[in-house]
């Protein structure tokens, strides 16, 4: 059993740090940081906007990191900022149209990474591990849950 925690865990530890390691090898290309590559990612998903609130929610960042991401990607002129009415809050982040080529260039590449070292995978094995993920991130959630409520 605990051989087994330990594969699954160094496993998916081993991932993540690789998947983080290509952002950066492939941001640094670009000037961007991986915050910025997730903050692109998202608004390219939201045409109509988001707030720094949403941004931080969906993306698990703190709002002040948020802040300083959203003021370096308009240093770049990757995002704009679209104010209704007078109120700050109800500011919503938009990318511009160098953002949009940004972040289909991001998109590129990630595909490029995926198709790489997922190539031994045949379509029906993909998909039954991509299933099979989606279910150990809801059990983990509800395993989770379940330990908070006690």
């Amino acid at each position: 059993m605990q051989e087994r925690f330990e594969r699954f865990t160094t496993s998916i530890s081993s991932i993540s740090m690789g998947i983080r390691r290509i952002k950066n090898i492939e941001m640094k290309k670009l000037g961007l940081r991986e915050k910025h590559v997730d903050c692109i990612y998202l608004l390219a998903d939201y045409p109509a906007g988001l707030t720094r609130t949403q941004i931080a929610e969906l993306n698990e960042m703190d709002r002040s990191a948020v802040i300083r991401c959203m003021d370096q990607l308009e240093e770049k002129g990757l995002v704009y900022m679209e104010e209704a009415g007078s109120r700050k809050i109800t500011t919503s982040w938009h990318l511009t149209d160098k953002g949009y080529q940004t972040a289909r260039l991001v998109s590129s590449r990630i595909d490029e990474a995926v198709d790489a070292v997922g190539s031994f995978l045949s379509k029906e094995e993909r998909k039954t591990l991509y299933k099979n993920l989606d279910r150990i991130v809801v059990n983990l959630e509800d395993y989770i849950r379940k330990k908070e409520e006690e």
